[in-house]
């Protein structure tokens, strides 16, 4: 993803997704877990009228919406468990809080450069004028990832998919 002079930003290279399984990583086409995973970047646009409808997502002006399917097939013959799918937010974007789903049950964490992975909405302690540590709610502009710890195995040949929106703040 790029920015370029006029505020678009380009949505190139497949580079926000990544895959534990075991302890490590599987890549786009992983040949030892045998686990294929794609990511499709989609502009939320709404039509006349004002239904949302998924557009190819090529440029996108600040303002507008991307929506990531992180898709997966699991070319085993058999289960496999203890899945965490992780989705990175894009620099100049803000992930959109509750826009996430997944096909199958999971929980669902964020991080920011300094919070690693609790449920949101991640809070933060700040210390207050009379010295008083206060919890307050981190915006959604400072996360920099969301994951899903798939509760559930994925099984053989059955795809599964995690979606998730951010808004391109500049």
């Amino acid at each position: 993803m790029a920015i370029n002079s006029s505020g678009l930003i380009k949505i190139g290279a497949v580079l926000l997704l990544s895959l534990v399984h075991g302890g490590y990583r599987v890549g786009a086409q992983d040949q030892q877990t045998e686990v294929e995973s794609v990511l499709t970047a989609y502009e939320v646009r709404t039509n006349e009228a004002g239904a949302e409808y998924l557009g190819p997502a090529s440029e996108i002006l600040p303002g507008g919406v991307i929506e990531y399917h992180l898709d997966y097939v699991n070319h085993t013959d058999g289960p496999l468990g203890g899945f965490i799918i992780e989705g990175r937010i894009p620099h100049a974007s803000s992930y959109i809080i509750n826009s996430q789903s997944a096909d199958l049950t999971a929980e669902f964490e964020a991080r920011t450069g300094d919070i690693d992975w609790p449920a949101p909405p991640l809070v933060r302690y700040v210390e207050d004028a009379d010295g008083v540590m206060r919890p307050e709610n981190v915006p959604a502009s400072e996360y920099e990832a969301i994951r899903w710890r798939l509760s559930a195995p994925v099984e053989p040949e059955i795809p599964v998919r995690t979606v998730y929106r951010v808004r391109v703040d500049r």
